[in-house]
């Protein structure tokens, strides 16, 4: 059995860090006229895939999901298998529980890839509950040292992301919601490290959108205090319908969602702030 790893966006620069202690190799592009079946992972829809998931679309062949995002709407129409999780902090969990229930062992160096992956999306164990830190005992048992996957991913912010950051906070608009304080802003580039940033000033909720070449990109954060208390979804019940409004698609987690569309950016904050309102006044 052959099995090729695809990106069809590119790898990113904390992948390629990775990639140098992972023997892994991932191709952008793949001739699919020989493919039985294609496996989506950590991917909840197939827009976020361009050009690349149209063709996968025509190709017709069973589509399996692996993911922990909110399942989307229009993913259901086109997969065969769902393997989806809502409450694991990470797609590796997903993949460690699985060598567990078919009683594989998997190779130390597997164990480690997931140790990494566990590591990332947990943002180094802070976004954890009781079954990632079974997960990564379990990996630890395996040979995987987490003292290794969190050094690899310490990788210092680039000067643009830093310029990004400092113009996020600089273009701030403030807005008090009862209790809470929700933060927007725009910048062109480093949409998602901006909004944890404004995060990290001290916003409950941050909406940080950019627009390049006619595409709108909105990023969304939020802390773990405000979903817990008002138990609103970020990926479920704000970038899915409003990625639908902008002619795109939006999707993500609990605290954590983006959104890909088109149209007015400026309008497309207001309706991320209009519908976020909404959603408080009916909790």
């Amino acid at each position: 059995m052959r099995i090729s790893l695809v990106a069809p966006e590119g790898i990113s620069r904390i992948s390629k860090q990775v990639l140098k202690v992972i023997p892994a190799f991932f191709i952008e592009d793949l001739d699919l006229k020989f493919i039985e079946s294609i496996f989506l992972v950590d991917t909840s829809t197939i827009k976020q895939l361009g050009e690349f998931g149209e063709r996968i679309l025509k190709l017709r062949k069973p589509i399996i999901i692996i993911d922990h995002h909110a399942k989307h709407p229009e993913t259901k129409k086109i997969a065969k298998l769902f393997l989806i999780n809502e409450k694991a902090t990470s797609t590796c969990e997903i993949i460690y529980n699985l060598y567990q229930k078919f009683k594989i062992k998997p190779l130390r160096i597997v164990a480690q890839a997931l140790m990494i992956g566990l590591t990332f999306d947990t943002r180094h164990f802070t976004l954890s509950n009781l079954q990632t830190f079974q997960a990564a005992a379990g990996l630890c048992k395996l040979g995987a040292k987490p003292e290794k996957a969190v050094e690899l991913l310490k990788i210092p912010l680039g000067k643009p992301e830093r310029i990004a950051r400092l113009k996020a906070a600089q273009r701030m608009e403030i807005k008090e919601i009862g209790n809470w304080m929700l933060a927007t802003s725009i910048v062109s580039s480093f949409q998602a490290s901006a909004a944890r940033a404004i995060i990290a000033l001290g916003a409950d909720v941050a909406i940080v959108g950019g627009e390049k070449k006619g595409k709108i990109k909105v990023s969304l954060r939020a802390t773990t205090e405000f979903h817990k208390v008002t138990g609103i979804h970020l990926g479920r019940d704000l970038a899915i319908p409003l990625g639908k409004l902008l002619n795109g698609v939006g999707s993500g987690h609990a605290i954590a969602a983006g959104i890909h569309g088109y149209g007015n950016l400026n309008e497309a904050i207001t309706h991320s702030t209009s519908l976020l309102m909404n959603l408080l006044k009916a909790t």
